[in-house]
């Protein structure tokens, strides 16, 4: 059978599969080894006290201190012409001259050159959307700037209080499930970095909406991504002043495990981001995005949005932003989609896990 109409003739998903041996089987097959997770910068382990080290950033810029800085180029040696073959003269008297001239250019070279600014920054503070350092804009270019960074001043416990990532728990509840789909949204923090405020999370089987609420951010933020995640700072307040979001991402994790245990199968489309915003380690994942990989050349990359109209007939993310139930939706069909290819005697997408990780 054609595998772009499979779609089309599967049956729907339903809680009854959930008992069905097979079908179970074929979703384990699809879970991917901490290996391949790794390779697609999944975290599979507790952050070491280097790798939290690389979580510090400029007091006055914001940038991650471990970003390897090129060294500043220096002016190449002059090349030999190829096509003189004549060996150089034992009584050339001009040789060592030579060699003074250039080292002392070079020592000149180095005097002259300009220090490298590396840290660009405002020491201001932020009044109605301007700069009071210097009046510009608050999208304006830095007005000061530093040859050097300035660490942070905070311990390696803070960091590891805001960075370090938690296992799943190994206990199981009467509403722990088989399988769950993760989607989240994501804002930009005043560092830089990416901060959870949307979060989904559904029934594999059933379809039913475990969470879908807002998240407060716990952090200074730049912005909201509103163009993309569909959330703005009026949902926010409103959810906020009714009681309907969830303070912080370690209150959104603590939710999330009520219905997940480490042996549940956790599923999402490029959900590296979203359980790296949730400070998550978990042994169990099926990411669409790898799985595609190996179903064809033509699925290798695909946006959620083009494998959904790939493979589901589906439109999706038509309006402002993207809606995070209707990718989580969307994400369950499209590992459906495969499991109901392998049942009817399709290859499986992930029988070589190695192959399906390389770059």
């Amino acid at each position: 059978m054609d595998s772009s109409v499979v779609s089309n003739t599967v049956m729907p998903l339903n809680k009854r599969m959930l008992e069905q041996r097979s079908y179970m089987d074929c979703l384990s097959e699809l879970v991917h080894s901490s290996e391949c997770l790794s390779s697609k910068g999944y975290i599979t382990a507790l952050l070491s006290d280097a790798d939290l080290e690389k979580k510090r950033r400029c007091a006055r810029c914001n940038s991650l201190l471990s970003k390897k800085q090129r060294p500043p180029r220096s002016k190449p040696l002059p090349k030999q012409d190829p096509t003189n073959s004549d060996p150089p003269s034992l009584f050339a008297s001009n040789v060592p001259d030579e060699i003074d001239s250039l080292g002392l250019e070079r020592l000149q070279l180095e005097e002259t050159r300009a220090p490298v600014m590396r840290c660009r920054f405002h020491d201001g503070k932020k009044v109605n959307k301007r700069w009071t350092c210097c009046g510009e804009h608050l999208m304006g270019p830095p007005c000061k700037q530093e040859e050097k960074h300035q660490p942070e001043e905070r311990t390696l416990k803070e960091i590891s209080t805001r960075w370090q990532h938690s296992e799943t728990p190994s206990s199981t509840t009467r509403i722990t499930r088989k399988a769950v789909v993760i989607d989240c949204e994501m804002g930009t923090a005043a560092s830089g970095d990416c901060e959870l405020i949307r979060l989904t999370l559904i029934d594999y089987f059933s379809n039913h909406v475990l969470i879908d609420k807002l998240v407060w951010p716990d952090v200074l933020m730049s912005h909201l991504n509103t163009k993309w995640s569909g959330v703005t700072w009026k949902l926010l307040y409103e959810a906020r002043k009714e009681k309907r979001c969830i303070l912080g991402w370690k209150n959104a994790r603590a939710l999330i495990w009520k219905y997940v245990s480490a042996e549940t199968i956790v599923i999402g489309h490029g959900a590296n981001s979203d359980l790296s915003s949730l400070r998550w380690i978990h042994p169990r994942i099926i990411d669409t995005l790898i799985v595609e990989r190996n179903n064809s050349d033509e699925t290798t990359g695909l946006s959620l949005k083009k494998l959904a109209e790939k493979r589901l007939q589906r439109i999706i993310q038509k309006g402002k932003g993207h809606d995070s139930l209707e990718d989580a939706t969307a994400t369950r069909d499209l590992v459906h989609w495969n499991v109901a290819r392998m049942l009817e005697g399709g290859s499986s997408p992930v029988t070589d896990q190695d192959r399906t990780c390389l770059p």
